[in-house]
């Protein structure tokens, strides 16, 4: 059970990843329009999230190795938890970049 229950939160884990560019993807032109962003550089609230997992993988990979893969993944989920949240609350395009790249 207790192995299965590993799995299933690991999985789920790696599907965040995925979804989150899925996530704003539908609603970006609805974004523009009531927050009144540039377009030009409205899309990269849909990838931005890339470049942070590009530039975050490798040194955290490293830190999962030394104290514990566990140790490493419950403080990034709570971080992505809030920072997923905190985006609601911003209107101008260079801190929604900033939280949806954290």
């Amino acid at each position: 059970m207790f192995r299965d229950s590993r799995l299933l939160v690991l999985l789920a884990a790696g599907s965040l990843t995925t979804m989150a560019g899925g996530v704003v993807a539908p609603v970006l032109p609805d974004m523009v329009d009531q927050l009144h962003l540039n377009p030009a550089f409205a899309g990269n609230l849909v990838s931005i999230h890339c470049l942070t997992i590009g530039l975050f993988s490798p040194p955290l990979g490293i830190l999962a190795d030394k104290i514990g893969r566990l140790r490493v993944l419950i403080p990034c989920l709570i971080l992505y938890a809030v920072f997923g949240i905190a985006g609601a609350f911003f209107q101008e395009l260079v801190p929604l970049l900033v939280v949806r790249g954290l």
